[in-house]
């Protein structure tokens, strides 16, 4: 299952009757993709700046790529696939990701050409994540029966093909693996040891936290959350990525839910329940939702500049006071939080400059000509953009009052 946050599509492979599931987000209304060469569609992920859906099909071992505005399909095919069972793309440098369980290859799919190159990355390669801001790809390798070894995760640097193994020995069995690139934080879902894996990209260090049947997970890079499906329990966590704190959410519907994606842009996740043949949704803009947001957005990657100039407007029951709440932006990869306390009465409104994580910051919050209405102008230099392509997913939250927004931002 993956989710296009630029079309507000959601994607879903179907094993069984050999074809793709898109429901279209603001309606729930589905139509159905099917590729003649396909059999066995397993995996899918999504593209948003090509607007191309990547299929993994495991039993005819080979790739589909759907063309999400036209939804026809091409067939790319690797002689050293061996029942592929997961997908990820790199949209920074459109590059596609194929695990192939058997033979332990990877598959590199060139997103512009369809050429490929393997990467080997271990026999029981199953799961596959990216992180575009790095341009790491994590594989768990699961080995083939739970009492024969921990499993790891093999990490490939995208510039080069080299590799790079990690493992946490509190971990057996790996079968899933999600990134949250603003926090370069890997989580690996290990059904064997009934544990969540959390790596720092940084450093490859490795966290445990207890988390039985975790068989697949999705990150909210926005909301800092990760949710785990759980197919044992019949449940999905959700870990808090600041405090690796879990909640629990059941969907007295659902049957095994072995399948989780996130969009950012609705704050929604979708979890799909295989047994009980149904898909649960998640969730939604937390807090108050701004009524209205949009905006104009220069980057320039380079220099890790950008210039944001917005407009937004409360929700019914919103209020802010930017002298004493926090502002957190999200701009494509890059977020910031300024402190509550941070801003300053600035006629017509409130101002903070300064400097966070080593990124200089000018903010300013402007009174609008109607009730509850601002402008937001926000530039900053330093800033980590890597991997942030259009359309790029802008999220403010001040105080209760939240928002996102996608804008085509304009590249320098």
């Amino acid at each position: 299952m993956a989710v296009n946050p630029a079309t507000n599509r959601i994607y879903i492979a179907n094993f069984q009757s050999n074809n793709v599931t898109v429901i279209d987000g603001a309606t729930n209304l589905t139509t159905t993709v099917a590729d003649p060469n396909a059999v066995g569609p397993f995996a899918v992920a999504v593209n948003s700046a090509t607007n191309k859906i990547y299929v993994a099909n495991q039993t005819s071992n080979n790739i589909t790529v759907i063309d999400g505005a036209t939804n026809s399909t091409t067939t790319v095919i690797d002689r050293n696939a061996a029942q592929p069972q997961d997908v990820a793309v790199n949209s920074a440098t459109n590059k596609v990701y194929v695990a192939n369980f058997v033979s332990g290859w990877i598959t590199v799919i060139d997103g512009a050409t369809n050429s490929i190159t393997s990467v080997f990355a271990g026999n029981g390669a199953i799961a596959v994540a990216v992180n575009p801001v790095t341009n790491k790809i994590y594989v768990a390798v699961r080995v083939f029966c739970e009492t024969c070894g921990s499993g790891s995760v093999t990490v490939i640097d995208g510039a080069t093909n080299s590799t790079t193994t990690v493992t946490d020995p509190n971990a057996v069995g790996p079968l899933a693996v999600a990134v949250n690139p603003p926090t370069n934080k890997i989580y690996v879902g290990n059904p064997g040891s009934g544990s969540v894996t959390v790596i720092d990209g940084a450093s490859n260090s490795t966290t445990t936290i207890n988390d039985p049947g975790a068989i697949s997970l999705a990150v909210n890079a926005v909301t800092n959350k990760i949710y785990v499906a759980n197919d044992d329990t019949g449940h999905v966590t959700v870990i808090d990525g600041p405090t690796n704190s879990i909640t629990t959410i059941t969907d007295p519907n659902a049957r095994n839910p072995s399948a989780v994606a996130v969009n950012p842009a609705t704050n929604k996740s979708y979890v799909a329940n295989p047994i009980s043949d149904n898909v649960t949704v998640i969730g939604g803009a937390s807090g108050i939702p701004l009524s209205s947001f949009s905006g104009k957005l220069e980057l320039n990657l380079g220099a890790g500049s950008f210039d944001l100039n917005a407009d937004f407007t409360l929700g019914p029951g919103g209020s802010i006071n930017p002298a004493t709440q926090p502002l957190t932006l999200t701009i494509g990869t890059y977020s910031v939080t300024i402190p509550a306390g941070s801003f300053v009465r600035h006629k017509p409104g409130y101002a903070f400059e300064g400097v966070i994580n080593g990124v200089s910051l000018e903010v300013l919050i402007k009174f609008g000509s109607t009730p509850a209405s601002y402008m937001l102008l926000a530039q900053g230099r330093g800033a980590n953009l890597t991997g942030t392509v259009n359309s790029v997913s802008v999220t403010l939250s001040i105080g209760d009052n939240t928002g996102i927004t996608q804008i085509n931002a304009e590249f320098q």
